[in-house]
C-alpha cells in the first residue's frame, strides 16, 4: 500500500486510502520494513521488522454520524462475535456458548504454541480429557474473525 525509503534515522511516514469496500470495525494492519530493499511476500529477512496493529475502520466515525436505528438498517452495526467457555478450569468437557448464531472452526494450542487439537464447531462441547494438565489457548474462527481465550485443564 505504501512504499518509501530513507537514508537517515528520521521517521519515515506515508499515507494510504482505505478502500471503500473495507468492512467497518477492528482489523489487522501489518507494517513491514526491510533494510535496503522492498520485501516480498512471506520473505524472511535479517534487517528490518514486521509489526501488527489493530485499527478500527470507520466504526467510530460512522456511529457518530448516524443514529443507532439507521445504523442497523444500513448494516453498519455488526453483531459482536464472542464466546464463553465453562467450566474453566475443566477436567473432561469444555462447553462453549457463542455470543450469536455463528459457527466456525477451532484450534487448541499448548501454551508453547503447539497445536494439540482442531476441528469444526458443531455440538459446542470440546472433549479435553486426553490433554495433559496445563494452560491451553482456544482459537475460534468464524471465517472472518479470530478470537483466542485461554483455559486450564486440571
Amino acid at each position: 500500500m505504501v512504499s518509501g525509503s530513507s537514508s537517515s534515522s528520521a521517521t519515515l511516514s506515508g499515507t494510504f486510502t482505505v478502500p471503500t469496500s473495507a468492512i467497518s470495525g477492528p482489523t489487522r494492519m501489518r507494517v513491514s520494513m526491510k533494510y535496503n530493499a522492498a520485501q516480498t511476500a512471506c520473505e524472511a529477512f535479517s534487517y528490518g521488522e514486521v509489526e501488527d496493529y489493530t485499527v478500527n475502520i470507520g466504526g467510530a466515525a460512522l456511529k457518530t454520524v448516524v443514529n443507532k436505528k439507521a445504523a442497523k438498517v444500513l448494516g453498519f452495526e455488526e453483531p459482536v462475535f464472542d464466546f464463553a467457555m465453562y467450566p474453566n478450569p475443566t477436567r473432561d468437557i469444555l462447553n462453549l456458548k457463542m455470543g450469536d448464531s455463528r459457527t466456525g472452526t477451532y484450534r487448541m494450542l499448548s501454551y508453547t504454541g503447539q497445536e494439540v487439537n482442531k476441528g469444526k464447531l458443531s455440538d459446542m462441547q470440546l472433549n479435553v480429557s486426553g490433554l495433559a494438565a496445563g494452560v491451553y489457548i482456544l482459537e475460534i474462527n468464524d471465517g472472518q474473525k479470530l478470537i483466542t481465550k485461554q483455559f486450564v485443564k486440571k
